[in-house]
């Protein structure tokens, strides 16, 4: 496919998987203090999702927070997608999502999109926001930065367009009484969990 971005794959995973601390103090390596994984803990028993689809998370990195989800829903049920494979699961997709065959994305109950950022590499993020939203399911859910990106991407205005009612994160919080105290109120205010319709 052609690309009106330039993307070098061996650039970009020497940045994302060997130079860490490069973009950003906030990923803690992308463990056990990543806000990904501290928010799934708290909101998963929450979800009412469909119970058949496929629960898919776009940057895995080191697979902590994909772990999580594979020990919620169970490990055949779970799939990945990044740049490395880095722990060799049978159930991450290794390789640039645009390069991925949009044929092959299964149904999906649930999706975060947490694939590089918006101000690195936007076309990849908003390619695979809207490749995978078109895949979730009725009751299903997907999680991804709002419209407040560096990017500018309208998504709010694409998951209304797709179907799906949206609601920060910190909304959601709020509805379930559900602790932000280990949370930046500001991630859970910039991130959108949109609910097919």
């Amino acid at each position: 496919m052609a690309r009106f971005n330039s993307f070098n794959y061996k650039k970009e995973v020497e940045y994302w998987f060997n130079n860490v601390e490069d973009h950003g103090e906030d990923v803690f390596s992308y463990g056990p203090k990543y806000y990904v994984g501290l928010i799934l803990k708290k909101i998963m028993p929450f979800l009412e999702i469909p119970n058949d689809e496929k629960i898919c998370m776009l940057g895995t990195h080191n697979c902590y927070s994909f772990g999580i989800l594979e020990e919620f829903y169970g490990k055949d049920r779970s799939i990945g997608f990044d740049l490395r494979n880095s722990t060799n699961r049978e159930n991450i997709i290794e390789g640039s999502i645009i390069d991925f065959d949009r044929n092959l994305i299964p149904s999906l109950s649930f999706c975060w999109n947490d694939l590089g950022n918006y101000s690195r590499n936007p076309y990849e993020k908003m390619y695979a926001q809207i490749a995978f939203a078109n895949k979730v399911v009725k009751g299903g859910v997907f999680i991804g930065r709002d419209s407040s990106n560096r990017a500018r991407f309208p998504v709010d205005v694409l998951m209304q367009e797709l179907n799906f009612d949206n609601m920060t994160l910190l909304e959601f919080f709020r509805k379930n009484n559900l602790s932000n105290e280990d949370l930046d109120e500001s991630i859970l205010d910039s991130h959108l969990i949109s609910f097919r319709k």
